[in-house]
């Protein structure tokens, strides 16, 4: 189960919509849906040039 405390516990990055559902779509709002996924979307991007980083 799903606990912020826990996750920041990781010290890892947490991205967190608390409004959207489990498919990370808000209910009702589709301009807000499109946000969060340009959100999740782009995760993967920073993570990358992080580890491009140290080299």
């Amino acid at each position: 189960m799903w606990g912020r405390p826990t996750a920041d516990a990781t010290g890892h990055e947490v991205l967190e919509l608390p409004a959207a559902d489990d498919g990370l779509e808000l209910p009702d709002d589709p301009l807000g849906s499109g946000d969060a996924l340009r959100q999740v979307v782009a995760r993967p991007d920073g993570f990358a040039a992080a580890l491009g980083a140290g080299r």
